[in-house]
Order: C-alpha cells, then structure tokens, then sequence
C-alpha cells in the first residue's frame, strides 16, 4: 500500500509541481511526557497554523489550496531508553514486542525550543534535553485523521543541533498496523550537513523513530526541527472503463434513481 501510495503521489507531483514542505520547530520549553503539534490552516501560503501554540510551521505544503478549513494533521513526541541497535534490526519483522520493552521517558526542551529526550535519572545518560549515548530514542506518531480522503502526510527529515564527527543515529520508519519496520539507515552520520531528507509517507499511527545509533561517542545532539508535506489525492487521470465510445447504448434516465442502458 505505502509504495502503491508513493507511485501516487509522485504522479501527482509530476503532474502539478512540488510547491513546497513546511519546517516544523518547537517553541516550548518544558519537560513533558510527550509534545503534540497539531497543524491547521493547511491551505496558508506559506505558513500554515500550529494550533496548539507549541510550534512554528514555515513553509508551503505540495497540497495548499486544496484542503477544507478545518482539516488538520498532528505529530507527537515522546521518548524512551534503552534502545539498542543490533537489538532493533534483529526485530525489524514483529518490531512491536521490542517496541514495547523500551521504557518510558519524555521529551525535554531548551528555552529556545530545541528539544530531545527526557529519561528519568536511573537512565544511563540523564540528561534532559538531548539524545546521549546509545540507548536514547525519540518517537515521533502521525496522526492523520484529521486529512482528507486520498492525501498523503510524509516525513521529509530533520535538522540536528550540535551534531558532531562522532555523533550517529538510527532512523527508523516503523509501520504500527503491519508491525514491521518499512525502511531504516542504521547508524548513519549526519555530520557533513547535519540534517537528513528523505520522503516518507506516514498513515494514521505511523511512527518514526529517531535514536541514538551503536557508535553514537558524541556527548550529545539535539533535535532542531522537522520537515513535513501534505500531498492532496491523485487526480484521476484515467479514462472510462470501457470507453463511452464503446458503450452499445445512450444511457437515459428512467426515474429519480434508475439509469437504463
């Protein structure tokens, strides 16, 4: 389904240009169990709303111009410990049971929004506002509900603070409903940009995980910003089955419901 969705949506883009993807950053500075941004106003050029008051989205969504007022989307970040590389790519198939053995811990912020994960104080590394060591992940859940029939939410990337030489992180797209993790860079160096991109399409429930990687040696990094887009649904660019040419007969109207061939 998610790869019958890309060829869509790339259709799509194909046929009406990519206008844009918004840069979603934090503004709230507390320390939380989770931080929710609920993105409204999606047809704004540029700039769509944050209606929770906790965020700031620049930017253009691919699908502005073609979404109801009041249809929305949200992203959600919480945090847990003791994740383990090796432990997570033997899971990748049934990831659902590793998944649930990580412990809860929460998410944490500087004043100026930057953020990561808060683990309590019997974590290896308790530091409440960033990614240490190798056991920390960041878990960031779609919710879609608020879409259309037919658009698509996707994760395009993340922007990374003091992310240094020695800094690594694992990048997970894990799909909750087929309970199997879609796609993953292991241990991947983000160093020379200190960013990553990708294009993935998120379905209600959808997690992407964003953890520190097995030779993670830098003290710590943190989570900047995160790059989103709406695509509408395709258009239909598909000629009647059969062909109206064809038909052997007008359709005519033979009453308030009937059509006879």
């Amino acid at each position: 389904m998610k790869i019958q969705l890309a060829a869509a949506m790339a259709l799509a883009t194909a046929l009406y240009g990519a206008r844009a993807q918004i840069v979603l950053n934090n503004t709230n500075g507390a320390e939380e169990a989770a931080k929710t941004w609920t993105v409204t106003d999606l047809n704004n050029d540029p700039n769509p709303s944050v209606s929770t008051g906790n965020g700031v989205a620049t930017g253009t969504l691919t699908g502005a111009g073609d979404f109801l007022s009041g249809e929305s989307f949200s992203l959600t970040a919480s945090g847990r410990y003791g994740w383990n590389t090796a432990s997570a790519r033997a899971a990748t198939n049934g990831f659902s049971a590793y998944f649930s053995g990580l412990s809860i811990g929460g998410v944490g912020a500087m004043s100026d929004g930057r953020f990561g994960v808060d683990a309590p104080s019997n974590a290896s590394i308790p530091v409440v506002h960033a990614l240490e060591g190798t056991d920390e992940v960041l878990v960031l859940t779609a919710d879609t509900d608020g879409l259309p029939a037919g658009a698509v939410l996707k994760f395009k990337g993340a922007a990374f603070d003091i992310y240094g030489n020695g800094s690594r992180t694992d990048l997970v797209l894990y799909d909750v409903s087929a309970n199997k993790v879609i796609t993953a860079d292991w241990d991947a160096d983000y160093a020379s940009t200190d960013s990553v991109s990708v294009d993935w399409v998120l379905d209600d429930g959808d997690v992407v995980l964003i953890a520190t990687g097995e030779s993670n040696t830098d003290d710590k990094w943190r989570m900047l910003n995160i790059s989103l887009d709406v695509v509408a649904g395709a258009p239909d660019t598909e000629a009647p089955t059969p062909s109206p040419a064809t038909w052997a007969s007008v359709p005519t109207n033979v009453g308030p419901v009937g059509i006879s061939m």
